[in-house]
């Protein structure tokens, strides 16, 4: 099965890169890929992938996903960000 590698570049440079409002970079997000299907259901005690922001809010690990399907990005710093999800198409 094809597939797509996914990071703070995807699908365009920084656009889910973290930052706050006033665009300063947050770091210690925690970003998880979720099933479309099951987080729209209300399953979300398991994900596909995790990885957190680095210093400059950039992914700290790219996730390979499969290509073709849809998924939620879910980002989460209690008391800093979030929580806030992104629905993307691979």
């Amino acid at each position: 099965m094809p597939v797509a590698m996914v990071n703070h570049d995807y699908p365009h440079a920084n656009d889910m890169r973290v930052v706050d409002k006033t665009n300063v970079p947050i770091e210690g997000v925690v970003i998880k890929i979720f099933d479309h299907t099951d987080f729209f259901a209300g399953l979300i005690s398991t994900w596909v992938a995790e990885t957190i922001s680095d210093v400059d809010g950039k992914w700290v690990d790219p996730i390979q996903l499969n290509a073709g399907r849809s998924w939620v990005v879910y980002f989460e710093k209690p008391t800093m960000y979030g929580p806030k999800h992104i629905e993307i198409t691979t």
